[in-house]
């Protein structure tokens, strides 16, 4: 538990509350003190996403800016561990990406020098997001998972980005 409260930047109290939430709910195979495998993923992918778009999406310091079109960032993140990249700019197989969603810590300065980022209010086609993770516990590198991908996708409102994020959830079973 103090692991993943480290990893959720968040308190013991918490995980612990969340966990037996899951358990009450009928979500947790094993209980909260084994080694707990998840049932009902498909509702908890949902329930995550919503709680993503409503809730922790709109808690993120996020900044928009001009720079690299989205099959420009792999290539500028390698060997840095400056940001991740999610949605759509990380799905090119299933997408031809316009934006790209990168998460960081903020201020963001190395990402804006790596890119030569010029702000602007909300029009750029870069979406610099706050990290809600620890890396050096999770490593997730520069390619966020495909659960956070289907999330910002979803939460895009985009209905180009929605149809790439409905073909991932079928092709991704874990979507983890």
């Amino acid at each position: 538990m103090r692991t993943l409260a480290k990893a959720a930047g968040t308190s013991l109290g918490s995980v612990q509350q969340a966990l037996q939430d899951l358990d009450h709910r009928g979500y947790l195979a094993d209980g909260v003190t084994g080694r707990t495998r998840l049932r009902r993923r498909d509702d908890l992918i949902t329930q995550w996403t919503v709680a993503f778009i409503n809730r922790l999406q709109p808690s993120l310091e996020t900044r928009h800016a001009i720079g690299p079109v989205p099959t420009q960032w792999a290539q500028l993140l390698a060997g840095t561990n400056a940001g991740t990249i999610a949605g759509e700019a990380n799905r090119q197989a299933l997408i031809r990406p316009t934006s790209t969603t990168i998460y960081g810590r903020p201020p963001w300065a190395e990402l804006t020098k790596l890119g030569k980022l010029r702000p602007t209010r909300d029009d750029g086609n870069i979406i610099l997001r706050e990290q809600f993770w620890d890396e050096d516990l999770l490593q997730l590198g520069t390619s966020a998972p495909a659960l956070l991908d289907y999330a910002e996708l979803v939460a895009s409102g985009d209905p180009r980005q929605r149809e790439v994020a409905d073909e991932l959830r079928d092709r991704e079973t874990n979507l983890t």
